[in-house]
Parts: C-alpha cells; structure tokens; sequence
C-alpha cells in the first residue's frame, strides 16, 4: 500500500497505516534560550544537588523563574517543594536576602566611591568624570534607617517626633478617664 499525498497516514513496511505525529507547539527562541518552554531537560527528581544549584542560583538572580529553568523544574513546583519543606523555604529565604545584600551592597559602594563616566568632546574621548549617586545614598539610608530617613520621618510622623518643625504629632486622643489614669489628674477642658 503506498502512501498517499495531502495528509493522508503514511504506511508501514507491514502494509499498516501509521498516524502522523501531532504537530509540536512551537517556543520561541528567546524562551528556548532561557530555558523556558521547551521541556526539554526537565527533572522529575528533587535532589540534593538541585536544590543546591536552585539556591545558588536564587542566590544570584532572585528570581525564582531562572533558578528554577536552571534546574529543568517549573516555578510552581518550585512553590511546592517550599510550602513542603520549611528547612528549604528557610534556606530559599536566606538565599533572596543574601541576594538583596550584594545589590545593597553596589548601590552603597556607588553612591560612596562613585562610578566614572567617559567625557567625550568632538566624537572623542577626552577624560572621565567620577558621578557619585545620591538617590541611591538615599535609599540605602531610607532603607536602614527609616526612623531618620524615610519621608515619613522627616515630616515628624514616626512615633511622635518632632522633625524640626517644634510640634508634636500625636497619633490619638485619650478618653478622660484614660487621662486620669495616666497623669494622676483630671483631663484638662
């Protein structure tokens, strides 16, 4: 039996019709690159040597997606495994914050020792000029010492302060019987 044009199931060598091949969803190459998409390589197994390489590369990404493309595991699995195990979900922690550190880390050495900069002049290079980053100073501090730094702070509304401005914000009133009990005396009118 001879295999017919246009589509129709092609034979075997016994005389057998044999179905075509269901077509394959096509990925795009971006995504293949990465990792993303294609199946291929997946792991069925979690091992000690996936986690290890999962963190390590959490470590260096934050990003759960590429961790977890690295490994040949999807990221909702990756979800899983953490809601499963506490230790893991501990180290996943560790490994973010570690992350965040570094990047800590290079905002503050570029707000402090700067970053050069070519100057050019004509199409040519002339020099350089080192740029220092006060808006990235300003988050390091706002993010370490909020009670000083952060926007809030500074219009006095933390915790009562006064922000230089002489007047005390209070977050709330006290009934006349609270009053009493804390100043001994009656609210006065």
């Amino acid at each position: 039996m001879a295999a017919k044009r246009g589509g129709s199931p092609a034979s075997s060598k016994d005389g057998r019709s044999k179905p075509k091949s269901p077509s394959k969803k096509k990925t795009s190459k971006k995504a293949t690159k990465r990792g993303f998409g294609t199946g291929a390589g997946r792991q069925t197994k979690w091992t000690t040597d996936a986690r290890a390489r999962f963190l390590a590369e959490l470590r260096d990404h934050a990003m759960v997606s590429i961790a977890a493309a690295a490994i040949g595991m999807s990221r909702s699995r990756m979800y899983e495994l953490r809601k499963e195990d506490e230790g893991f979900a501990e180290d996943w922690d560790n490994a973010i914050e570690e992350s965040y550190d570094r990047l800590e880390e290079e905002a503050r050495r570029r707000a402090e020792q700067g970053v050069l900069k070519p100057i050019y002049q004509q199409g040519r290079r002339v020099g350089h000029v080192r740029e220092y980053s006060d808006s990235l100073m300003s988050l390091v501090l706002r993010a370490r010492r909020r009670k000083v730094y952060s926007e809030k702070a500074q219009q006095g509304l933390l915790d009562g302060q006064d922000a230089g401005t002489g007047v005390l914000k209070v977050g709330g009133t006290l009934s006349e019987d609270e009053w009493e009990e804390t100043y001994g005396e009656k609210a006065p009118e």
